[in-house]
């Protein structure tokens, strides 16, 4: 099956012959892999990596050797606590035969694709010079970023670079989705990293991308190397795609470990804005009489929203990830509302009451949201999902409401 993925010799293509006592020089050719989403968390946005394949006139053994981009110590017990501040760092290894690796993919059921590349003897000849500084002790270890120095963009870096900029300047002026929603999709099923997405990945992640960008998704690299015409290097006239279709080496069979539309941050604000919306209309009705029916609905918010507003900031300062510095949710969950768990139990106790700092609060509160939801009309504001901001103004509206209700003596 090996030998299958080797290029016919072109027709008419000159060989020059070796000269006594020496060996013909080895047919080299170049092939991208694209490895499936595997079970674990940090296998669900898949892989990449590039083979290069040796083949020499009148032998069958297949040379190969396959330049992996993504190594990392990803059984540390620190490893999440460095990649969610920016300072992990990944390895560039060879993962030994192209037989090997893909034993090594298949005994994790993940799927593997194979496509060869159409480059030149030269760029051939300068990718693998690239790949060989880049594994060297010296040279091997870089700070990783999802989008910017991840498996698949580092591959994209070393093509481009091959190819001239070729990557790049065909690419880079083709609009592409936002980093959101690949995100989504890659979280698809797993609703603590769905919330991680939509809670903490600020503005960066819904701005306007290119075709090029999206490189470092290893599925969008597999399909857009095929939109890249390049001059045929077997010498035929015209332009070809750069990449062949992909050929299946292995399919994974158990099911997608990515299940559903990724939405799960959505779903849940809905969620919230129903029971709070309902919980709220029941604690309106008992006003002062029932104090506790407002602790209630006051404490099912302000606890988790409150958790989460810090934890923003908390992330906004000490994270070295610029798509975690610039929230806009920040304007709608502000970190005060932790302090609204005093007023709740206190409500929670019987106590009636609603000073007119809380109300100052609450309005302040309802018209922070108002000013957000008029960013995004006019576009100023940009980052999603719009669903979280929605709940932040039922649970402002609710709050000054309640707070006036609460304000009027019992009967």
């Amino acid at each position: 099956m090996l030998l299958a993925l080797l290029p016919a010799l072109p027709a008419g293509a000159g060989v020059a012959l070796p000269r006594a006592g020496e060996e013909a020089a080895p047919r080299v050719t170049v092939g991208l892999l694209t490895i499936g989403p595997g079970d674990r968390r940090v296998e669900r946005f898949g892989h990449t990596a590039l083979v290069v394949m040796r083949t020499r006139p009148g032998r069958k053994k297949l040379e190969s050797l396959v330049y992996n981009f993504g190594a990392a110590e990803f059984d540390d017990p620190a490893f999440l606590v460095d990649f969610l501040r920016g300072k992990v760092s990944f390895r560039a290894v060879t993962t030994g035969s192209l037989a090997e690796t893909l034993s090594l993919y298949a005994n994790e059921d993940r799927t593997v694709t194979h496509q060869r590349l159409r480059l030149t003897a030269d760029q051939v000849r300068r990718l693998e010079g690239r790949l060989s500084f880049s594994i060297k002790p010296e040279h091997r270890d870089y700070p990783y970023h999802y989008l910017r120095s991840s498996c698949a963009s580092k591959v994209r870096d070393v093509l481009d670079d091959a190819l001239g900029g070729e990557l790049r300047r065909q690419l880079d002026g083709q609009p592409d989705r936002p980093v959101r929603d690949y995100g989504r999709e890659w979280a698809a099923g797993d609703l603590p990293t769905e919330l991680l997405t939509d809670l903490f990945m600020g503005r960066m992640i819904d701005l306007p991308t290119s075709k090029y960008f999206s490189l470092y998704v290893p599925a969008l690299l597999r399909d857009y190397l095929q939109l890249v015409k390049v001059p045929d290097p077997e010498g035929r006239a015209g332009l070809v795609p750069l990449a062949e279709p992909p050929d299946t080496l292995y399919a994974r069979q158990g099911p997608s470990p990515q299940v559903g539309d990724g939405r799960g941050t959505i779903h849940l604000a809905y969620l919230m804005m129903i029971l709070l919306l309902g919980l709220g209309i029941h604690a309106y009705r008992g006003g002062a009489a029932h104090p506790r029916r407002a602790g209630v609905w006051l404490l099912l918010w302000s606890l988790p929203l409150g958790i989460a507003a810090l934890l923003m900031l908390l992330a906004a300062i000490f994270s070295t990830v610029p798509e975690w510095r610039v929230n806009e949710l920040m304007l709608v969950f502000p970190a005060t509302d932790l302090a609204l768990l005093a007023v709740a139990l206190r409500w929670l106790r019987g106590r009636a009451t609603a000073g007119r700092l809380l109300r100052g609060y609450a309005v302040a509160r309802l018209a922070l949201v108002a000013l957000s939801l008029a960013g995004h009309g006019a576009g100023l504001l940009i980052q999603r999902p719009l669903a979280l901001v929605l709940l932040s103004l039922v649970c402002a509206a609710g709050l000054v409401v309640l707070s006036r209700r609460l304000t009027a003596p019992a009967p």
